[in-house]
């Protein structure tokens, strides 16, 4: 049964694989690890007048924070003399200091010139961290960033290259 599903016996695609699809000795993993920070902003066009900002943003157009929630995923294949793709502390040594620059700030000013929507700014971030992460460890790919501002909202950037 599991290897009708491409998986091994032991439950991963790098172990006896039985199907067309997936190369025998490949084995492609996406690693996450999550991350918070505190920041404040507010959604506002100024070329526009405050009764349209607010028509266009409602409540968010006043200066508010939130605890945001960054998840970030890099994919690659498991080493076999570590048996991962990569170490998580790896990934806190790019992308905790760069969260250092946000963290407890103004994103407005972080982003000025930018709409600080989760789209954007979780697009912004995954310009940054695409580039560290290419430049410290080619063999891994930063692979999605999930932005969450609530429990309830986030924005998701998706490496085209990397699917």
């Amino acid at each position: 049964e599991p290897a009708r599903r491409g998986l091994g016996r032991q439950g991963c695609c790098c172990t006896q694989v039985a199907t067309e699809t997936i190369q025998e000795g490949i084995c492609v993993i996406s690693i996450s690890k999550t991350y918070s920070f505190d920041a404040a902003h507010r959604l506002y066009i100024p070329e526009i007048d405050e009764a349209a900002n607010v028509e266009l943003f409602g409540k968010c157009y006043n200066p508010h924070g939130h605890t945001y929630s960054l998840e970030v995923h890099v994919q690659g294949e498991v080493s076999p003399v570590t048996g991962m793709v990569l170490n998580y502390h790896d990934i806190d040594k790019v992308v905790k200091p760069y969260l250092e620059t946000v963290d407890h700030q103004d994103l407005n000013e972080v982003f000025a010139d930018i709409l600080t929507t989760a789209e954007n700014i979780v697009s912004r971030m995954a310009q940054h961290l695409l580039d560290k992460f290419d430049n410290l460890y080619p063999w891994a790919t930063l692979e999605q960033l999930t932005l969450s501002e609530t429990p309830k909202t986030s924005a998701t950037w998706v490496n085209i290259e990397a699917v």
